[in-house]
């Protein structure tokens, strides 16, 4: 018998492949629509709950209901979690729709007979955006202040001469360069789903080279000459430690050759010159999608950022540095410019500082940085940029010494380039008398360490341990950018 061109299909295969035609996000929205609505009816009508065998009046009697009388779910024995925001409200009226349809036939949003419940859920959105669960909380975009901290050096969630470190680095450069979703497709990813390429003007490149279906190009219909799923590359930076491309190659070598997947859990005990760092075991899809909180805690940064807010900072920064919406959109991957800009409209920390400041500059106010320990957070360290500058000293006539109190430099932004050290008594002293800047802090027995050519105060001073020769009121003045420190004590003996 010859063999057939076409396969036969069986019933559970076709089902199979239609169950499979939508995304996983949709899919639980649909699961989450048919089960919140089953729920309501056991709760509220008695029986089992089904309703694929109503008629469209009977359904659309009990979705007139449903949609006035639908909250979140309590935590613990709580039975009232509280209202949905409108954006859950509306996904829970959808994923139900899709279900409907698809079991009974049924347009619930389309069909006329559904008018009714549909005005009911219309009214129910304009109910809960006038009690303020209408706004969307947007993934917050990762701030300046710790893109730079994520790349310091200060921390070891880079650490690429450690397993985990490495595979941390490579993971956050490829999401962050690439524009990559939080953990879509990231658990199929293979060795050869990126590769290193060069360019005419021979600098390297990581690209992405297996074309694969996410959100935005299902494959349910042919993508338009225009569309990409993303065309950014993660470019070599010659000469820096921190090259992403680097990175990416020694991770690549460092995998365990008997297993394909890219994302392999680190050994918990290595030799640093092995040639593998991992075990013949994928990371799991959960540990994938809390790989940013992970980082965010051990690189010390100011919020737990998720990793969706890496996708978000690649279209923050891009819109930053004023490249086009189109040019964000072949970057990113994104269909529409609308969804580019939402992300474009949303106000940085950094704007926002500087809309402030602007706003106070208008009124006559002048923008001053506020010293740190007034935020509760410790002193600063203060560099004291300058040459030693020789200090004179003597007691002004009936001073006597008191308690002595601890004396704290001012923040950086309020030093001055130089600082005058004047003498509280007229009367000049002599040469003898003169002491350096150096001589006195290493008298005040405090950690300061002196410099041939700049002045460091390297902690806070106690000025309370002094000689017994010497007692210091130490009061550091700013006048003009020109700080004075005044001393108070006995002249010392020569």
């Amino acid at each position: 018998m010859a063999s057939s061109r076409f396969k036969t299909i069986s019933k559970d295969a076709m089902n199979n492949l239609l169950d499979n035609k939508d995304s996983k996000s949709t899919a639980r929205t649909v699961r989450k629509g048919e089960k919140l609505f089953r729920d309501y009816l056991l709760e509220t009508n008695g029986g089992d709950g089904n309703f694929e065998l109503l008629s469209k009046s009977a359904l659309n009697d009990h979705l007139r209901n449903y949609y006035a009388s639908i909250k979140k779910k309590g935590k613990g024995n709580e039975l009232d979690g509280g209202m949905y925001k409108v954006n859950a409200y509306t996904n829970l009226r959808y994923g139900l729709s899709k279900y409907i349809k698809k079991a009974m036939g049924f347009d619930i949003i389309g069909d006329a007979e559904f008018d009714s419940s549909n005005d009911v859920y219309r009214a129910m959105c304009k109910k809960l955006a006038k009690e303020g669960f209408g706004k969307t909380n947007h993934m917050t975009s990762i701030s300046d202040e710790d893109l730079t901290l994520l790349y310091s050096g200060n921390h070891h969630a880079f650490d690429v001469n450690t397993p985990v470190g490495l595979q941390q680095k490579v993971w956050y450069n490829i999401v962050f360069y690439m524009c990559r979703r939080g953990r879509e497709n990231q658990h199929d990813m293979t060795k050869d789903w990126y590769k290193v390429g060069k360019d005419a003007s021979g600098r390297e490149y990581v690209f992405q080279a297996v074309s694969e279906a996410d959100k935005n190009h299902s494959g349910s219909k042919p993508m338009k000459y225009d569309e990409t799923t993303g065309e950014s590359r993660m470019y070599s930076l010659p000469g820096n430690p921190a090259c992403p491309v680097r990175s990416f190659q020694k991770y690549v070598s460092k995998l365990n050759p008997a297993l394909e997947k890219l994302w392999q859990r680190p050994l918990e005990s290595f030799v640093e010159d092995a040639p593998c760092w991992y075990y013949m075991s994928p990371v799991s899809a959960n540990n994938l999608a809390g790989f940013m909180k992970k980082i965010s805690k051990a690189a010390g940064l100011s919020y737990e950022y998720t990793n969706h807010c890496v996708r978000s900072t690649h279209i923050t920064v891009l819109d930053d540095n004023d490249f086009s919406v189109g040019q964000i959109m072949r970057s990113s991957g994104h269909k529409s410019e609308s969804s580019i800009k939402s992300y474009a409209s949303r106000l940085s920390d950094k704007k926002k500082r500087n809309i402030s400041d602007a706003l106070s500059n208008a009124a006559g106010l002048e923008t001053k940085s506020v010293p740190a320990a007034a935020l509760g957070a410790p002193p600063p360290v203060a560099a004291l940029p300058g040459p030693p500058v020789a200090a004179s000293f003597g007691p002004p006539q009936g001073v006597v010494p008191g308690p002595l109190p601890v004396a704290t430099l001012p923040p950086a932004d309020f030093l001055p380039d130089a600082f005058d050290l004047v003498p509280l008594d007229s009367d000049p002293f002599s040469q003898d008398e003169l002491l350096s800047i150096d001589a006195i802090m290493q008298d005040l027995h405090s950690s300061y360490t002196p410099n041939t050519t700049t002045l460091q105060n390297t902690h806070t001073l106690d000025i309370n341990s002094t000689s017994d020769n010497r007692s210091f009121n130490f009061m550091p003045n700013i006048n003009n950018c020109n700080i004075n420190f005044n001393f108070f004590g006995p002249a010392p003996k020569m």
